[in-house]
């Protein structure tokens, strides 16, 4: 088949196995293995490897709907790899593994990372000072440590005197009690 933004010719080979156990074990999950090889033709009779996936499914494959899981595989790995991409390259520290922990600690850790992600996600979309403030300092990571500094030692007023004291790089003022002890 001709790939449409290429125009280079793609052979698309598929290959998978069902009801194969995940791991060697007597109580493993079961599923069908599926792997897709993608072949570009360089010239008479040569192909290049430019493609290889596999992933691993509960789904009934056949050969009628082979190319629609690997694909929406292929597709759910990349969502999920750029996502994660994404949010160890702005600052929010996941690319560490929190690993399996006691009492689902490492899930809560994960999930406030994520909800971390969106909610600053969310607020680099609305208008006023947050945006203002955010889009002053070019990295993501040095903004969130100006932040940091700024509420470290201080007993602050408002959000608003915080933003503006990023804004216009001068430190916090300080709250009416703090100012009088």
């Amino acid at each position: 088949m001709q790939n449409k933004k290429t125009r280079r010719y793609e052979e698309h080979c598929y290959r998978w196995m069902s009801n194969l156990p995940i791991r060697n074990t007597d109580d493993a999950v079961h599923g069908t293995w599926v792997e897709k090889t993608v072949w570009i033709r360089q010239g008479q009779g040569t192909y290049k490897r430019t493609l290889y996936t596999t992933l691993f499914t509960s789904l009934t494959v056949t050969k009628h709907n082979v190319q629609e899981v690997a694909r929406c595989g292929r597709a759910r790995w990349k969502i999920e790899n750029e996502c994660f991409n994404c949010i160890a390259r702005h600052g929010q520290n996941f690319k560490h593994n929190f690993g399996h922990g006691k009492n689902g600690l490492a899930n809560l850790l994960a999930t406030l990372n994520l909800l971390a992600f969106a909610l600053h996600t969310m607020l680099d979309q609305v208008k006023g000072l947050w945006k203002q403030c955010r889009a002053s300092y070019q990295v993501r990571r040095d903004f969130f440590e100006a932040l940091r500094a700024r509420t470290i030692g201080y007993r602050i007023p408002d959000w608003r005197s915080i933003w503006e004291s990023m804004l216009f790089r001068r430190p916090p003022p300080l709250a009416p009690s703090a100012a009088r002890a």
